[in-house]
C-alpha cells in the first residue's frame, strides 16, 4: 500500500492548524481526528462523526452516577490494573486476559451491571462539561472550519479539556494502571488517555483496528501511542517508509491478530462487503451493489450484503434497502464469514479477514487503487464468472505470536510497580 501522500498531507495540516495544535493542545486532542477527516476529503465521515458527538448523555441522573463513581475511583489506591479495549478482537482479548493477569494486574472493568464500569468513567472524563458538545453542535451547524475559527469557542473548549485531562491523569494514577492496549489513539477519549499515559510513563500500545487503507493515514498517524501493531509485515514496512524518522520504530508486527474462519465451505452463498455508504451517493452505490448481485446470481450464487459498522445502526438505511431487493445481513460477522463460500466487495478490512482464512475473496477492480493483501481484483463483465473459479495464490501471513507479544509487554512495563 502506498502511503506516500501522508507526509505532504501532515505538513499541510500542521501548517494550517498550527495555532490550534501549539496554543490549544487540549482542545486539539478532542477535535483533531475530525479535522483530519475533513481535510483529507472525507467530509461525509467527519460530518457523521460530528453529528454523533453532539449527542449528550449527561442527564441529571447520569451526572450524579458519574460523580459518585469518580469520587470513589479517585480516593483509593487499587492493585495494579491494565486497560484492554479492542472491539471485534474477541479471541485476541480472551487469549491475552489470563497472561496479563499472570503479570500481576487486573483488568479495568469494561462492562457490567450495577456501578458504572471504571473504563466508561475514564472515557467520559475526556468530554465532561458542555464545551465539547457546544463545539460539536457549532461544527454541525456551521462547519468544522468555522467552529475552529471561533476563538472564544476553542478557548472555552481548551480550558475545559485541560481540567478534564487532570482528572484522566489522576484516575490513571489512583487506579495504578500500568499498561494500555487499545484499538486506537485518535478518538477524543483515547487521545486524552494516551496523552495522560505518556506523562505518567505508562506504555500505550495500539493494535491497528483494521487493515490500514487511508493513503493519508487518517486515524493511524501521527502515532500518539508508544507503539502501533499492524496486521501484516507488509503493512508495517509500508508504514515505516511513509512515517517520520522518530515514528518508524513505533511500528511493530507480531502476526495476524484477528480470528480465522473455515475455508472449506461448500455451497453457493456469497457475501458482499462494502465501505461506509455515506462516503458517496447512496442511490448510485445501491445500483452498483445490485449489479454485483445480478452478476453473482448469473454465476450461480445467492448473495447478501453486509453493511459497514458505521452504517449498521442507521434504521433509515435498513428501511431504504427493504425496497431494493437487496438482502442485508443482520448476523454477526463470524457467522457471515463461516457460512460464505465467496466474499467480494469494495474497500473493507473484512476482505482481508476472509482472505487470511483462505477463502475465495475478490475486490472490485474499481476500488483496487487501495489494494488489499491476498485479495484478487475482479471486473464485472464477460469474464466475471470465469474469474470466480480461478484459484488464487494467497500472500503469506503468519498467526499472532502471543509469546513474543507478551515478552514485549513485560519489557515495556514501567519499572515502578
Amino acid at each position: 500500500m502506498d502511503f506516500s501522500a501522508y507526509r505532504t498531507f501532515d505538513d499541510e495540516f500542521r501548517a494550517k492548524y498550527a495555532d490550534l495544535l501549539e496554543s490549544r493542545p487540549y482542545a486539539a486532542m478532542l477535535i483533531e481526528k475530525q479535522l483530519r477527516n475533513y481535510e483529507s476529503g472525507a467530509a461525509a465521515i467527519a460530518g457523521a462523526n460530528i453529528r454523533k458527538l453532539t449527542r449528550s448523555n449527561y442527564g441529571r441522573r447520569f451526572r450524579a452516577q458519574l460523580a459518585f463513581r469518580l469520587g470513589g475511583l479517585l480516593s483509593r489506591e487499587s492493585e495494579p490494573r491494565y486497560y484492554l479495549k479492542l472491539e471485534r478482537f474477541d479471541t485476541f482479548k480472551s487469549n491475552l486476559s489470563s497472561p496479563l493477569a499472570g503479570l500481576g494486574m487486573k483488568p479495568l472493568r469494561e462492562v457490567g451491571a450495577g456501578l458504572m464500569p471504571e473504563m466508561r468513567v475514564l472515557h467520559q472524563l475526556a468530554t465532561l462539561g458542555g464545551a465539547f458538545r457546544t463545539f460539536m453542535r457549532t461544527a454541525e451547524a456551521e462547519g468544522i472550519e468555522k467552529a475552529v475559527a471561533n476563538q472564544r469557542l476553542v478557548n472555552r473548549l481548551d480550558k475545559q479539556a485541560r481540567e478534564n485531562f487532570a482528572l484522566v491523569k489522576a484516575m490513571i494514577e489512583k487506579q495504578r494502571i500500568q499498561l494500555f492496549i487499545a484499538d486506537g489513539d485518535t478518538l477524543p477519549f483515547s487521545r486524552m488517555i494516551c496523552a495522560a499515559a505518556k506523562e505518567l510513563a505508562v506504555p500505550y500500545v495500539v493494535i491497528a483496528h483494521g487493515y490500514i487503507q487511508s493513503p493519508r493515514l487518517v486515524g493511524i498517524a501521527p502515532i500518539y501511542g508508544d507503539y502501533l501493531v499492524t496486521w501484516t509485515e507488509q503493512q508495517a514496512a509500508d508504514l515505516r517508509q511513509a512515517l517520520r524518522e522518530e515514528e518508524k520504530a513505533k511500528v511493530l508486527c507480531f502476526g495476524y491478530p484477528k480470528d480465522t474462519y473455515r475455508s472449506d465451505v461448500t455451497g453457493n452463498q456469497a457475501l458482499i462487503v462494502w465501505h461506509p455508504l455515506h462516503d458517496g451517493d447512496l442511490a448510485l452505490q445501491v445500483e452498483e451493489i445490485r449489479g454485483i448481485m445480478a452478476a453473482l446470481q448469473a454465476a450461480g450464487y445467492d448473495s447478501r450484503l453486509r453493511l459497514h459498522p458505521r452504517d449498521t445502526k442507521a434504521r433509515a438505511l435498513r428501511g431504504f434497502f427493504s425496497d431494493t431487493g437487496i438482502e442485508v445481513s443482520k448476523d454477526p460477522l463470524a457467522d457471515d464469514l463461516e457460512k460464505s463460500a465467496l466474499v467480494i466487495g469494495s474497500r473493507s478490512s473484512v476482505l482481508v479477514e476472509a482472505a487470511m482464512s483462505g477463502k475465495r475473496v475478490f475486490q472490485l477492480a474499481a476500488y483496487s487503487t487501495t489494494p488489499l493483501e491476498c485479495v484478487a481484483p475482479i471486473e464485472l463483465g464477460r469474464s466475471f464468472e470465469a474469474s470466480l473459479d480461478i484459484n488464487q495464490q494467497h500472500g503469506t501471513w503468519r498467526p499472532f505470536d502471543y509469546e513474543a507479544f507478551l515478552n514485549f509487554l513485560q519489557r515495556i512495563r514501567p519499572s515502578h510497580q
